[in-house]
């Protein structure tokens, strides 16, 4: 082998350690930055917060936190603003069972209509223990 294709390896695999490298510190940073807004998440939903656990959504792409947010605003008694987070829930996700759950409790008593079609969706997702 020449020095010249020694040198070339050599920095390559240099290069893949550094890429790595760097791949891991931001993989960790990220999981730092989720940890955060797991215990932002849990004093706001502690302190029934709903403005704070916007706070908890911080580089977090999924709903979940809209999710909880729902829950929050359906346990502190505004059952219109929970059943509107829960109909942007349901509308991104058909699928989910809990959005679903918190719009039938939300439209329980204003909207018997639409809590009914809560509870064809719950049956539909889960026959064996929905309502």
């Amino acid at each position: 082998m020449t020095t010249e294709a020694i040198s070339t390896s050599t920095l390559t695999s240099v290069v893949a350690r550094v890429l790595l490298g760097v791949l891991a510190v931001l993989v960790i940073a990220w999981v730092g930055v989720l940890l955060r807004d797991l215990e932002v998440g849990k004093d706001a939903v502690a302190s029934r917060d709903a403005g704070r656990l916007e706070d908890a959504r911080v580089l977090d792409p999924s709903l979940y936190w809209d999710q909880v947010r729902a829950g929050v605003l359906l346990l502190n008694g505004d059952a219109d603003a929970a059943a509107a987070q829960a109909e942007q829930l349901v509308r991104a996700e058909p699928d989910n069972a809990v959005a679903w759950s918190v719009l039938r409790a939300a439209t329980r008593r204003t909207d018997p209509g639409r809590a009914a079609e809560a509870t064809r969706a719950l049956r539909r997702l889960n026959p064996l223990s929905a309502p």
